[in-house]
């Protein structure tokens, strides 16, 4: 059973988010644009937002809970930077790290031949990682 727009926007509320893009809502697996009470933006779906544990994980500093979250752009640089991929090449995952606090998450998917998959691997950390 659908969720109607109130009832999400009162789960949504009950963690202190608001959602940019409520009218592309299609189930709980749909992929929300929000933004949390600190104003930082996330993606996340429903299903993960109402996991008895969600909070931001850009105010928590981390993941929360395997939730599908992602802030898509990089934050400029604060402190002592780690950087950790997980390498493939379909599937890329990369956390960014500022002082220990964790500032950027996504797993990026690549479709195509190996060697367009490789050469968009390759472009993604040199103009979205490493440049940031």
């Amino acid at each position: 059973m659908r969720l109607t727009e109130q009832e999400i926007i009162d789960i949504l509320d009950s963690k202190g988010l608001h959602c940019l893009n409520i009218a592309e809502y299609e189930n709980m697996n749909t992929i929300l644009s929000l933004e949390c009470s600190n104003g930082h933006h996330i993606d996340a779906s429903l299903k993960s937002v109402r996991n008895a544990h969600f909070k931001c994980p850009i105010c928590e500093g981390k993941n929360s809970l395997s939730a599908e979250v992602s802030n898509l752009q990089v934050p400029e640089k604060s402190g002592k930077r780690i950087v950790a991929i997980d390498n493939a090449t379909e599937n890329v995952g990369v956390s960014v790290f500022d002082d220990k606090k964790l500032v950027f998450y996504h797993l990026f998917h690549f479709t195509g031949e190996t060697l367009d998959r490789m050469c968009d691997n390759r472009k993604l950390l040199e103009e979205t990682i490493i440049a940031a």
